[in-house]
């Protein structure tokens, strides 16, 4: 019975986290856009509730959700929670060329996610990709800018009204500043 008492103590945090977010959501179900962005949302089980009380409030159409993720993660839950949605927004962060990306985040990530970036083509408004510039990846952008331009992963693909693609030309580039590299401190 100890072992259980101290994992209901370990898990008591993420509960309540949960529920406060459940709180939220049924408390401010009128607000037009809803950013879910820190960490990753597709593997915290408080962003599927987030989505799970979107649409049981029945106000998935009425939405403009962002959403900002490491595209590691598509499946038919997942689908399934982001259909309907009025208009969706999934930036997937991508640090550069296959090897400096999987040095930087994880090994044999590159492919699985430029698979699933087609697969979100699917359900999203908005498809873009970020690139977090460090010292880790400076040195691999023109490469990473022509793999970009090779593939046509530049376009930020934009869905009308009538259903058809239309490109808009955005890159997003965040530079991280590291205090220990910066000359000037």
């Amino acid at each position: 019975i100890d072992d259980i008492c101290k994992q209901y103590s370990k898990n008591r945090q993420q509960l309540l986290r949960v529920r406060e977010v459940q709180d939220e959501v049924n408390q401010n179900a009128y607000l037009p856009q809803w950013s879910i962005i820190g960490g990753e949302p597709t593997v915290t089980p408080g962003f599927y509730t987030i989505l799970e009380k979107i649409q049981e409030h029945n106000i998935q159409d009425l939405l403009q959700v962002v959403i900002i993720t490491n595209g590691l993660v598509f499946n038919q839950k997942l689908v399934d929670l982001l259909t309907g949605i009025g208009k969706l927004d999934i930036t997937i962060s991508i640090d550069g060329t296959k090897e400096v990306h999987e040095y930087i985040r994880n090994k044999r990530s590159f492919d699985r996610i430029l698979k699933n970036l087609k697969r979100y083509e699917t359900v999203v408004h908005q498809l873009a990709i970020e690139t977090t510039v460090s010292i880790l990846n400076l040195f691999d952008l023109p490469d990473w800018c022509r793999f970009i331009s090779d593939n046509e992963l530049f376009l930020k693909e934009k869905k009308n009204f009538t259903g058809a693609w239309q490109p808009t030309y955005d890159v997003g580039f965040h530079i991280v500043e590291n205090p220990d590299l910066n000359f000037y401190n």
